[in-house]
């Protein structure tokens, strides 16, 4: 019985130390605006609308709303377009999937560490079912769609002299397990090559979110995507540290992601000769889309 007793006590204390833990990293990430891996991010408010609803004929106003609430969880600043579908025009007339803009919601920052936020509601109004028809179920979905930026500045060290006689070096180049950088596409790993007078950088690029990224210029048209829009992403503003130096890329822009991954080869030109410590620093732009569903039921009584 003692030793029940003790077991019980360590799970508990092992409990409570796990929850500790996750909210100390949740705490850190929401300090430091370029980590984690969301952009915006929705949910369902609580029974709005209810998983059940009951109606007493085939054309009745149901006295509930949706409500969604909206977060931008990462650090650009997003004007999300919202889009609600998955519903049948004719039966649910006070609904549309016409884009509902939300304004503008401002990224994480060091004076603002939770980011935007804001709610899209929508009253559902008047449910017509079809005659013969008790029970109807189906899945509500909301989609956002919107422009999103990962500004990436990585730690890296530049070694332009690396097969010199000089052994004493301020750093030494190696790999980088970049992790994320507040958006939902991030640099996820560095591999560095050291050449006489040049820096070779290959960068691995995921989509670390929950969403589907494509074309920036396709967010007019985000629920009509064409395959040479989906998975492209573009780049631009590839420096070490501030310096406008001579760099070659490939592939070009836009890059496209397989699997949810592509990989980008820079390759800098270095005119000093001694090691030193930057930073690695690029922008990805893209479009980006997040979905959330709820299943709901209509039964008439």
């Amino acid at each position: 019985m003692k030793k029940l007793v003790m077991l019980f006590i360590a799970v508990i204390l092992l409990t409570g130390c796990t929850s500790l833990q996750i909210g100390k990293q949740n705490a850190e990430t929401a300090q430091v605006p370029h980590t984690g891996t969301k952009g915006i991010t929705m949910s369902f408010l609580q029974n709005t609308p209810p998983a059940s609803m009951f109606i007493q004929s085939d054309s009745t106003e149901v006295p509930y709303d949706l409500v969604v609430d909206i977060k931008n969880e990462g650090a650009y600043t997003a004007t999300p377009d919202i889009y609600l579908l998955g519903f049948d025009p004719n039966i649910f007339r006070n609904l549309d999937s016409s884009r509902t803009s939300v304004g503008s919601l401002e990224g994480r920052s060091t004076q603002n560490t939770q980011g935007g936020f804001t709610e899209f509601n929508k009253a559902i109004g008047v449910v017509n079912l079809p005659p013969g028809t008790d029970e109807l179920s189906f899945n509500l979905m909301v989609a956002a769609c919107y422009y999103y930026e990962t500004q990436a500045s990585l730690p890296i060290c530049v070694d332009p002299d690396p097969y010199g006689v000089v052994i004493a070096k301020a750093c030494i180049p190696h790999a980088i397990a970049a992790g994320s950088q507040g958006a939902p596409l991030a640099i996820t790993s560095v591999q560095q090559e050291s050449l006489p007078g040049k820096a070779i950088f290959k960068m691995t690029i995921s989509n670390s979110g929950n969403g589907q990224a494509y074309l920036k210029d396709a967010i007019t048209h985000c629920l009509d995507l064409k395959y040479s829009d989906i998975d492209r992403i573009d780049y631009s503003d590839i420096k070490i540290g501030t310096s406008n130096l001579p760099t070659t890329c490939s592939p070009p822009s836009p890059l496209i992601l397989v699997n949810g991954k592509a990989t980008l080869t820079c390759i800098f030109n270095i005119a000093q000769n001694q090691a030193f410590t930057s930073t690695l620093n690029l922008m990805l732009n893209y479009g980006y889309m997040n979905t959330i569903q709820k299943s709901v039921k209509f039964k008439k009584i």
